[in-house]
């Protein structure tokens, strides 16, 4: 039966009749400013000692504080902050890219004010439109596609390999859309800026208007930039001088979906620890390179020279119970 929803007070009541917490420890107020899902969810399983087998509810030690669980809400706060930094300098960091590359193009093409969209209307028809390719790299995603579904039978295969080359297809024709309607006669995301190019000049460049392009976005155009293009960016993102093969770059392009990802949570205010502590045990290490290379080769080495944040420590024990998560989690502060 669905949980029904239940006011700050009676979510205080069942707190600590059913569940043990301590008497005077909750203040109403938390359940106003934040909701169950905010305050209490996302920290349960740091703090409970199992769970019933009959019943598959959690249970906690009696007389608990719940003090302990404003204390895991700092610690979700922090590295959402500390991501959140680092994801912004790398967002930065590939729109730059990704405005230079296209916007030298459409110079080279004859454009140098960066303003005619008109031509990348032929992109949905299937043609390359300066450096962004139609077909770019079906091949290489085929080919991880056939890995991933290895254990499906060739019929599935083949039906799952379609249906993913179908999406692939769509999310970059959105996204070349999404570009054409930022900057031009026609741009539909007005900026101050923007709205300035408008105004005196009745046109927005690409330059200008790109700014409006969602991380989302960006990394699907990204996707489709020639290999080499791809290739010097991402010696940027390993701090190493390096021909990186097909397999190595499309993993990459991986990784900038879970970037995306993360960035999307932090940014609707959403706990991230739920996100973490979903990560498989045998993805975490690559989501650790991920988070230190947003650290070391983009936050930390900005121009600007941004700060280190100073590290918390978890108000948690480690248990049978909450072991893995415990881990990732500590993990993960460790690393940013």
């Amino acid at each position: 039966m669905i949980k029904e929803y239940k006011t700050p007070q009676e979510l205080i009541d069942e707190l600590e009749k059913e569940k043990g917490f301590k008497k005077g420890t909750i203040n109403q107020e938390l359940f106003e400013e934040e909701t169950y899902l905010d305050a209490f969810t996302p920290y349960c399983d740091f703090v409970a000692l199992g769970r019933d087998p009959k019943t598959n509810k959690r249970y906690y030690e009696q007389e608990i504080d719940f003090e302990i669980f404003k204390s895991l809400s700092s610690i979700d706060s922090y590295i959402s902050n500390a991501l959140h930094s680092y994801i912004g300098a790398f967002e930065k960091r590939i729109r730059a890219f990704v405005i230079g590359e296209l916007c030298s193009a459409m110079r080279n093409n004859g454009d140098p004010g960066c303003v005619d969209s008109s031509i990348l209307g032929d992109y949905a028809d299937g043609k390359t439109v300066l450096v962004l390719s139609a077909s770019s790299d079906f091949s290489i995603w085929e080919q991880k596609f056939k890995t991933k579904y290895s254990s499906l039978s060739p019929n599935e295969q083949k039906m799952n390999i379609k249906n993913k080359k179908k999406l692939l297809s769509s999310q970059r024709k959105k996204a070349v859309r999404s570009l054409a309607e930022c900057f031009g006669r026609s741009c539909e995301k007005p900026t101050p800026m923007a709205k300035h190019y408008a105004e005196k000049y009745s046109s927005v460049p690409a330059f200008v208007g790109m700014h409006t392009l969602s991380l989302g976005t960006t990394a699907v155009l990204f996707g489709i930039l020639p290999r080499e293009s791809q290739n010097r960016f991402w010696e940027r993102y390993c701090r190493r001088k390096h021909t990186y093969s097909d397999y190595e770059l499309t993993a990459f392009l991986g990784r900038l979906k879970r970037i995306v990802d993360i960035r999307n949570v932090i940014n609707h205010y959403e706990p991230i620890f739920p996100t973490l502590c979903e990560i498989h045990s045998c993805s975490i290490n690559s989501f650790l390179i991920i988070a230190a290379r947003l650290k070391n080769n983009f936050y930390l080495s900005t121009v600007k020279r941004q700060m280190a944040i100073d590290k918390p420590t978890l108000p948690v024990v480690r248990t049978q119970y909450n072991h893995e998560k415990y881990d990732a989690i500590l993990k993960i502060i460790a690393t940013i």
